[in-house]
């Protein structure tokens, strides 16, 4: 999601999806979840800058695997703030000071 709003486009809808399909021509999740991480990597960082790239990438990385029980677990919830929440919240603040000024 973090991407999609970043550029404004759907993964679907994004032309990196077309080099990761299966092999059966149609998308899959997992295959989706590499097509984003290609993404990030190679788009994220001069797009958005290094924390909201650094923050999409924590997303992808620490998304898979997560059963919802987890989300009880205070040292992800923390990691989580800590990786993702304050580095938007600087990336906002620096987006609003300067449309402000």
């Amino acid at each position: 999601m973090l991407l999609e709003l970043c550029f404004g486009i759907a993964l679907e809808d994004h032309d990196i999806r077309r080099g990761f399909l299966g092999a059966d021509g149609q998308p899959n999740p997992a295959l989706d979840l590499v097509a984003a991480k290609e993404w990030c990597e190679r788009d994220a960082e001069g797009e958005a800058g290094q924390d909201f790239a650094d923050a999409i990438g924590w997303c992808l990385r620490n998304k898979t695997g997560r059963k919802s029980a987890d989300v009880k677990d205070e040292g992800w919830k923390d990691a989580l703030f800590t990786e993702v929440v304050k580095p938007l919240q600087h990336c906002y603040d620096l987006m609003t000071v300067k449309s402000t000024a």
